[in-house]
């Protein structure tokens, strides 16, 4: 599994801590597991801002000095892995989601994990 990978970089582990911490506020632990839940709400929005931050391409950081800020093109490091081999629209084989696929996952799951926090933030007021 490369860093850039479909699950690693995905509402997957944001959500298993979701449903963790939703289990403990339906099963009224709030006693003991309050301070936690309170230390995941913040992992859930760092992970968010983390899959949004990867929406944007590299910054080459030589030009920034000359004052020339260029944003590098998305290919290569900035695609997403996928574990399978699959055939594009072109009929080109791929191990990457395309451009348009890696920026919609990005943007899909970073939107989903802020919804995880937002609906973890206000657990206490629904549980």
């Amino acid at each position: 599994m490369s860093h850039r990978d479909i699950v690693s970089h995905s509402a997957f582990y944001p959500g298993i801590v979701f449903g963790v911490t939703i289990y403990w506020r339906i099963a009224q632990y709030n006693i003991v597991f309050d301070p936690l839940i309170s230390v995941f709400i913040p992992y859930l929005i760092g992970y968010a801002s983390h899959l949004f931050l990867d929406y944007f391409a590299n910054i080459d950081l030589r030009k920034l000095k000359d004052g020339k800020l260029r944003i590098g093109q998305k290919k290569g490091t900035f695609l997403m892995h996928v574990p399978f081999i699959y055939k594009d629209r072109k009929g080109k084989t791929r191990r990457t989601l395309d451009v348009k696929g890696t920026e919609w996952w990005l943007l899909s799951n970073a939107f989903i994990c802020m919804a995880m926090a937002s609906l973890l933030t206000i657990s206490h007021l629904i549980f």
